[in-house]
């Protein structure tokens, strides 16, 4: 039989938030017991104390803490850098798509400025360019299947020296100090030291304020 225990880490993992707000012991662990009381009973198949739940909770938290990454901070030397004034356009990976693919890199100028990324899918090819370059790149995929094509965004990037890339939990904390403020990635381009998040327009100023205060000061 499955304990009260592992009930209750399923259940709180399952919940992303509740499990963050655990692990930074911003809740009362009465209060949740009391919410998820019901649930675990029924997976539980009998009645569950109340004192039990607490117990789980508190030695779940405890876990959490040896797991926490909150004290994370970007190094002082990391970049943030926004572009505006983008689009996303996704579109039905195929021998042609590769060969218009091949053809966007000759139009954008990359040594003025120009903001340009593509990423190969299984079964899709997804870039993001600058808005002035939707038409004609549009035009090139005449009579090829488009999934989507979203424009309005901007882009944060995070450079990263190298010696903080493989840090553990930093693409968490990151995406996790976004979520936190609401703030919903539309799509997410990385390189070896580069992070870029794609958002909306009227997200970047807040997300670029967001990601400077994780950067550590000197």
């Amino acid at each position: 039989m499955v304990s009260i225990a592992r009930i209750v880490e399923k259940r709180v993992g399952a919940q992303p938030f509740l499990e963050e707000a655990l692990s930074r012991g911003l809740l009362n662990y009465g209060a949740v017991a009391q919410e998820i009381q019901s649930d675990v009973e029924r997976e539980f198949g009998k009645k569950v104390r109340h004192a039990a739940l607490v117990m789980a909770l508190r030695r779940y938290s405890e876990k959490l803490g040896v797991l926490d990454i909150s004290s994370l901070k970007l190094k002082d030397s990391a970049d943030i850098v926004i572009n505006s004034n983008l689009f996303v356009l996704t579109f039905i990976r195929s021998a042609k798509a590769f060969k218009a693919l091949d053809s966007f890199y000759k139009v954008v100028d990359l040594k003025a400025g120009d903001f340009f990324t593509a990423t190969t899918g299984m079964h899709e090819l997804t870039i993001i360019a600058n808005e002035k370059y939707k038409d004609r790149f549009l035009e090139q995929l005449e009579g090829r299947e488009i999934v989507e094509c979203k424009e309005g965004l901007a882009a944060v990037t995070v450079r990263m020296p190298w010696d903080t890339t493989g840090a553990i939990g930093l693409f968490y904390h990151l995406t996790r100090s976004l979520a936190w403020e609401g703030i919903s990635i539309i799509r997410v381009a990385s390189t070896f030291s580069d992070d870029t998040f794609v958002l909306e327009d009227k997200d970047v100023g807040k997300a670029y304020y967001v990601l400077k205060k994780e950067i550590k000061k000197k």
